[in-house]
């Protein structure tokens, strides 16, 4: 009877802590759908995590595409507090410190390609999924429409394979504020930030880079995504 009893309480003290900690959290936009019919731009969705408790916590974001249409030309970013990764990296773990607001932005560039597709960003604790944020992205672009600045095309990167340095060159390269290169595990092996009024920008990373491929990726002032394109180092 005893052994019933101490089992019993341990279950509901696990019960009432794992309520405590799901209590814990707030998220803006949370099961929210987001839909945007854009082609030629890169879209932008934003799911905002507070920390009500007085610790600092571990969290995970899982990312899953959920259409198996979705084109192999678009291409997705998804950033947290740590860095941005890019669409092979499909979780990362993250902090949020005590009595604050993390966000965890995905960037979508279809790059001019029409398609059908949708993603689905879920914060988790650890494995168990005790507590869940919850974004639908759904992407439906029918034409390509007109290219602006946010298009993969408006920018060239020259020479690749590199062996010291590359070259940027558009007419919007002024809205870049940060370049940032991530090998193919989505690390990031080099950032530099950027304030140039010119149409080519000249990129020596000063950091051991092993030959094979690489991803650079420009953001603007606002952290919003430019560009992310492949370049192969000699």
């Amino acid at each position: 009877m005893t052994k019933n009893i101490i089992s019993l309480f341990v279950l509901v003290l696990l019960i009432s802590f794992g309520s405590v900690r799901a209590q814990s959290y707030s998220f803006i936009n949370d099961s929210i759908v987001a839909t945007f019919q854009r082609c030629d731009t890169t879209q932008e969705a934003i799911l905002t995590i507070t920390n009500n408790s007085n610790k600092q916590d571990t969290l995970t974001w899982k990312r899953t595409v959920r259409n198996i249409t979705w084109p192999s030309g678009w291409t997705v970013t998804t950033c947290d507090n740590n860095g941005c990764y890019l669409s092979f990296v499909n979780q990362k773990s993250f902090y949020v410190a005590a009595h604050t607001s993390e966000n965890i932005t995905m960037n979508v560039t279809p790059n001019n390609i029409a398609g059908v597709g949708y993603i689905d960003l879920k914060i988790v604790n650890g494995q168990k999924d005790s507590i869940s944020g919850f974004y639908r992205f759904n992407i439906n672009c029918k034409s390509a429409g007109i290219s602006n600045i946010n298009s993969n095309n408006e920018f060239k990167i020259y020479p690749t394979p590199f062996t010291n340095s590359f070259t940027i060159e558009s007419t919007a390269v002024s809205k870049i504020k940060t370049v940032e290169i991530y090998n193919l595990i989505g690390s990031l092996v080099y950032k530099q930030e950027v304030n140039l009024n010119t149409e080519t920008l000249v990129i020596s990373p000063n950091v051991m880079m092993n030959k094979g491929l690489y991803f650079i990726t420009a953001f603007d002032n606002n952290r919003k995504q430019l560009f992310s394109k492949r370049i192969q180092k000699d």
